[in-house]
């Protein structure tokens, strides 16, 4: 019984620490550059994807933008430019990012240049991740939750995003959007379930606890508001609040993770 109320505090505390309101603005302007990347620790692939939206209010399919000229720059580096492989997309083969290190992406395209920058955080690692039955309340059915467990790092403010597969597939739609911060338990041992899905008998799940810094988490804090937008790799065609410096939609985002997978039993 103890065990069960542990998980439902930290639930609590996720759930709250969810609920900061930003206010939207949500636009009717012309075309938009939408840029989209995501840096992860280590040696990875590292791709950007750029488009140019329509209005909020007329969606169409956005053009692919495929002339940019797109680098990356680590803090006291030099400039690595990125190829074109069409379809939109940019790609550096095997670029190592670390920990600790500043990143700023630039994107020349349309005549204007954007630029954001993204700081490569400290990787803290799960330590479990478990099952637990939950029975069916307010006429929902039966399911399981799955539960992470770490330590949050004291003194400093942390922002997090949980990655989820289920069964080999992303999981990165509106609905399936996991936030939270550390304000109301910092330097705490945490414990709570991936309470945005309940999980079947054999489900398969893998479980990346993404670290990634303030603006990251305002703009899928931001992004979630907007209803029925995907929280994936691509962007609203609307204004959630972005860290590009010269009127693109969409992110520049460094983020540290660390993964682990369970079989639902």
């Amino acid at each position: 019984m103890m065990k069960k109320y542990i998980y439902l505090i930290a639930l609590l505390f996720v759930i709250v620490s969810c609920e900061k309101v930003i206010d939207l603005d949500l636009n009717d302007a012309n075309p938009q550059l939408v840029i989209v990347s995501q840096l992860w620790e280590g040696t990875n692939d590292f791709e950007v994807a750029i488009t140019e939206t329509t209005s909020y209010y007329t969606p169409e399919e956005p053009n692919q933008i495929n002339n940019a000229l797109v680098t990356i720059q680590e803090e006291g580096g030099d400039a690595i430019v990125l190829e074109n492989i069409g379809d939109g997309k940019y790609v550096a083969l095997d670029y190592t990012a670390t920990e600790g290190k500043t990143y700023t992406l630039s994107v020349e395209a349309n005549g204007v240049t954007n630029k954001a920058s993204s700081t490569m955080l400290t990787n803290v690692p799960l330590d479990d991740v478990a099952s637990e039955f939950v029975p069916g309340m307010f006429g929902q059915d039966d399911g399981y939750f799955v539960f992470l467990s770490f330590q949050d790092i004291p003194v400093e403010n942390n922002y997090w995003r949980i990655f989820y597969k289920l069964n080999g597939e992303d999981q990165d739609k509106g609905e399936n959007l996991f936030l939270f911060e550390d304000s109301s338990t910092n330097g705490s041992y945490l414990v709570f379930p991936i309470w945005t899905q309940l999980f079947d008998l054999g489900d398969e799940v893998e479980v990346t606890l993404g670290h990634m810094d303030q603006s990251m988490y305002e703009y899928f804090l931001t992004l979630d508001g907007i209803a029925g937008q995907s929280a994936g790799q691509s962007a609203a065609p609307a204004n959630p609040n972005t860290n590009w410096d010269n009127g693109a939609l969409g992110y520049f985002g460094a983020f540290n993770g660390s993964t682990a997978s369970i079989i639902v039993e």
